[in-house]
């Protein structure tokens, strides 16, 4: 047996238990458990060029690295489903934010690379537990209306961990080496599981529940029978893409394509973590208040907007790094780095009530799965090319081909 609930304001559901008295607390409890996530998961991301160094790994295969933990996520997203119904939220975010800071201790010990990655990726897979419980916690105590807002301070905590991870792990790593700084960031995540966990015990209590079976291969092929949370899904897994491709690549861009320092190039992916933090919460106050809950029209400028700054990162060179380069970082980092908050409030907007949590899991996958394809492609093509730019403009392409999938959600 597994456990669901109804999601206020999904699909066929109407909001009748929304906005409750304590969603105010649930939301800074899933907020402050996925910091400490991402300060992990990002963390490792910033801790790239370090780890390139010492194993001599090629591009290609430091964007695996790169992305490890979202390839973790990607396999278990929906193996977490269940635990997640059945054990609730805050028992999931607990133990998800617990074992994955252990695993992540671990590989910062490994002696070699193929074992740092595997760690790595098996960190990556146990955050997915707690990524999802944060989900299913924020999607239950808001109505559809406000849910953007609601999504975009809860992802917010995306950029806010991958901002500190950016402006001390590179730091760390070259004052006492990536291996500590690893080390830290697993620390990190165990305690803002333990506080959001704490938080959530108090405000979480008395959630309404609905039991019945639920078989996880019957809710992919549910979403995949649901063209309009199809469409939505691959949005979603497009520009994580993007995000997991600027977040893992932007440093290296940089430092081997525009001669900086790894210092500077930390600093540039600081405001690049920033602006990601920025728009989280702009794209979600533009979509609740500006279009009244709809999220087709801003998914859409930001994926104009992430095909711009893509295209203008390809022309930047080391004449142009501070007037181009910074510019177009800052802009990637405001539309592929500040999305998620809006997909995942349309993925939610648009579940079935009776499999909300199935239907996020399985989201959650196929989205994850993207740092699997992505990434890896475009060090492909800076290993191939001997330069990030045609890689840059693949990316402007994807933005743009995804376009249509989001133009034909209609009243979305």
């Amino acid at each position: 047996m597994t456990t669901d609930r109804l999601l206020p304001g999904a699909e066929g559901e109407p909001a009748a238990h929304a906005d409750r008295p304590g969603r105010w607390g649930s939301l800074t409890a899933a907020t402050t458990a996925q910091v400490g996530i991402s300060y992990l998961e990002q963390g490792v991301s910033a801790l790239v060029p370090y780890i390139k160094a010492e194993f001599g790994l090629s591009s290609a295969v430091a964007g695996i690295f790169g992305t490890s933990m979202n390839i973790g996520r990607a396999i278990s997203g929906t193996l977490a489903i269940r635990p997640v119904g059945r054990y609730g939220e805050r028992r999931m975010i607990l133990a998800g934010g617990l074992a994955s800071g252990a695993l992540a201790l671990l590989a910062a010990a490994s002696p070699t690379a193929p074992l740092t990655l595997v760690l790595l990726i098996a960190s990556g897979a146990l955050q997915a537990f707690s990524i999802l419980a944060g989900i299913v916690a924020v999607a239950v105590w808001f109505r559809s209306g406000r849910r953007g807002i609601a999504m975009g301070i809860r992802q917010a905590a995306v950029p806010v961990g991958g901002t500190l991870a950016a402006a001390t792990l590179p730091f760390l790593a070259l004052e006492i080496g990536w291996r500590p700084a690893l080390a830290i960031a697993g620390g990190v995540s165990i305690l803002t599981a333990i506080v959001g966990a704490f938080a959530y015990r108090h405000h979480g209590a008395g959630e309404e529940r609905q039991t019945r079976r639920e078989r996880i291969g019957a809710a992919v092929m549910a979403v995949l029978r649901n063209s309009r949370v199809s469409r939505a899904v691959f949005t979603g897994a497009m520009l994580a893409g993007g995000q997991f491709v600027t977040l893992t690549y932007i440093q290296l861009f940089l430092v081997e394509d525009l001669g900086t320092t790894l210092h500077f190039a930390a600093v540039v992916l600081v405001l690049t973590q920033v602006a990601g933090f920025v728009g989280r919460l702009v794209w979600g106050v533009v979509s609740d208040i500006g279009f009244d809950g709809r999220r087709r029209e801003v998914l859409l400028a930001i994926l104009l907007l992430a095909a711009g700054g893509a295209i203008g990162m390809s022309f930047a060179d080391e004449h142009t790094t501070v007037s181009v380069a910074i510019p177009m970082a800052i802009l990637l980092g405001f539309t592929t780095v500040g999305s998620p908050g809006i997909y995942i409030a349309l993925i939610s907007d648009l579940s079935p009530a009776r499999t909300s949590i199935a239907t996020m899991g399985v989201g959650i996958m196929f989205i994850q799965a993207s740092a699997i394809v992505v990434p890896p492609v475009f060090g492909a093509l800076a290993d191939g090319t001997g330069s990030y730019r045609a890689g840059w403009l693949v990316l402007a392409g994807l933005m743009v081909l995804t376009t249509p999938a989001v133009h034909s959600l209609r009243n979305a």
